[in-house]
């Protein structure tokens, strides 16, 4: 029993340390960051053809949803929130949306971002891209009969056959006026042949992560094979906005294309009039873009914009009218600037505990979430993702997002990932010295309440509880068994041994079979242990045979 007393208090001084630790960091949940809206988009509205002609400019405005009471304040623009302390969204008329910040990879709005949508013109940002990471700006490019024969209304810069200009030029010819023709020519240039350039458009797509798109021309006009959403189309702007190259062009107002063998200089204009400071449309945080139109897609526009730190790519897609996709895209872009700003976590996060050497173990410095402006990080929820619990190809993938190699003497130990309100604010790569080895139990989080330690202490204790009334129970068994013997019952052969003959000093009454030296048995029977008496002179006296 002394055994038993020291066993248990061993195991209960063991748990008095667990306890200490704030909460169970393991344990995490699927959170689903995508919002449902239930507006439905309006009917499509007949329209010019793609950049050709100048639309109706009347502008449409949208009843500003009542939010609760709670606002934040930046300067004197005031922001609704809900019951929750979330930045309530305007409605917008687009029929698709998706608007994410790019540093952090927070889900700002979202709106039928997975519903298949013909690209249009959006289409030259993929084709832009796969032309960038493939050519140089100095390389030739020769416009070809079918490059220069378009269907009547399609944008162009007026190329004609045998024109020759550099891959520079033709990129600004394809993204500022959306010109077709310098579509095709880049694609005949690049991969021999339309259909061999919308194989490597349907390639690269497929690495950045699309699902749901499908590409069958580098121009974008109709075809009932091509197309996206603007979840694909978000991501593969994300990649584009990443390319420095990119931004430059997409940032230009006007470029002149340089005299040709075949045509004096060209004066191009962009038509995303929200870069450009004479326009009705102009918002001056926006760094770049691309439209498209057809009367299959509506009206479409993808747009970088940068604020306070923020990065915002703002995807919007299937619009009624001209004039809906920038006024759409600047109220979101108002709702996202002045209602979130990011947060340095590295500074602020102080839940984290260490139970070894802190100067060894390291929040990344750089990383920030996205956060509505009147909260704090006490209001956020997080989890964690040890990469002891990923697989080599899913650390090397965590790495690489994390910038983190092998010189850099410190590698991926953990992601610290943040939510509000189901909504995906961030994350924060914890990094670790390569030659210290740390188990998961030294770094714990306060976001967690110390529940799951309880109970298991709580179960654990009484099942010890249970286990001590037990093997009290059974303590008088147990002394009554030591007083047993076991004898034989069967000869070898398997005849049975009678019961007189059976030692003199068993009783009979109780029998257990088991086996010993071939087919035999034994049976358990109790013992009469006999009291050894001294002789009066002070020797042990035998017992007595009966």
């Amino acid at each position: 029993m002394k055994k038993l007393m020291a066993i248990i208090l061993i195991l209960f001084m063991s748990f008095v340390p667990v306890l200490s630790y704030p909460g169970n960091v393991f344990a995490s949940e699927d959170i689903d960051v995508e919002e449902d809206y239930e507006e439905e988009y309006a009917e499509e509205e007949n329209g010019e053809e793609e950049n050709g002609e100048e639309a109706a400019e009347e502008e449409t405005t949208e009843a500003q949803p009542e939010g609760h009471n709670v606002t934040t304040t930046t300067g004197d623009v005031m922001v609704p929130v809900d019951e929750n302390g979330w930045p309530i969204a305007p409605e917008v008329i687009s029929g698709s949306v998706m608007m994410v910040e790019v540093n952090t990879g927070a889900v700002l709005y979202t709106k039928d971002e997975d519903v298949q949508r013909y690209p249009a013109s959006t289409t030259k940002i993929l084709t832009c891209l796969i032309a960038l990471e493939n050519c140089s700006f100095t390389e030739t490019v020769t416009f070809s009969e079918n490059a220069v024969t378009l269907e009547e209304g399609a944008t162009s810069i007026d190329a004609v056959e045998g024109e020759q200009m550099s891959m520079k030029d033709c990129l600004y010819g394809l993204m500022l006026p959306s010109g077709n023709d310098c579509a095709i020519a880049i694609a005949e240039h690049i991969a021999g042949s339309v259909e061999g350039f919308a194989e490597m458009m349907n390639a690269r797509a497929a690495e950045i992560g699309c699902e749901d798109s499908n590409f069958v021309n580098p121009e974008g006009l109709f075809h009932r094979d091509h197309y996206t959403t603007a979840s694909d189309l978000c991501k593969i702007a994300r990649v584009a906005f990443n390319n420095s190259a990119f931004v430059e062009i997409v940032s230009h107002v006007t470029y002149t294309i340089p005299e040709t063998n075949k045509s004096e200089p060209r004066l191009i204009e962009n038509t995303n009039y929200m870069i450009d400071p004479t326009s009705s449309y102009y918002y001056e945080n926006i760094v770049g873009g691309k439209t498209g139109y057809l009367y299959e897609s509506g009206r479409c526009l993808v747009t970088l914009a940068k604020k306070n730190g923020l990065t915002v790519v703002t995807v919007v897609m299937f619009c009624s009218n001209y004039t809906g996709v920038f006024i759409d895209t600047e109220e979101l872009l108002d709702y996202v600037f002045n209602g979130f700003a990011l947060n340095n976590i590295a500074e602020t996060e102080s839940r984290f505990t260490y139970s070894c050497d802190a100067s060894k173990i390291k929040l990344d410095a750089t990383a920030q979430i996205l956060m509505p402006r009147q909260l704090t990080m006490t209001d956020l929820v997080s989890d964690i993702e040890f990469t002891y619990d990923m697989d080599m190809d899913e650390f090397a993938e965590a790495s690489e997002k994390a910038g983190i190699t092998s010189r850099d003497g410190r590698h991926l130990y953990a992601i610290i990932n943040y939510y509000y309100a189901n909504n995906y604010l961030g994350h924060v790569n914890v990094l670790i010295d390569d030659n210290l080895q740390v188990p998961k139990a030294v770094f714990a989080s306060t976001t967690y309440v110390n529940t799951f330690w309880v109970i298991l202490f709580t179960a654990v204790f009484i099942a010890l509880v249970i286990l001590i009334s037990v093997l009290i129970s059974k303590a008088p068994e147990r002394r009554r068994k030591r007083k047993t013997k076991i004898v034989q019952t069967q000869t070898p052969d398997g005849q049975p041994i009678p019961l007189n003959i059976i030692n003199a000093r068993t009783q009979t009454g109780m029998t257990q079979t088991s086996t010993t030296r071939g087919k035999t048995t034994r049976v358990r029977v109790e013992e009469e242990i006999p009291v050894r008496r001294r002789s009066s002179s002070g020797s042990r006296s035998k017992p007595k045979r009966k």
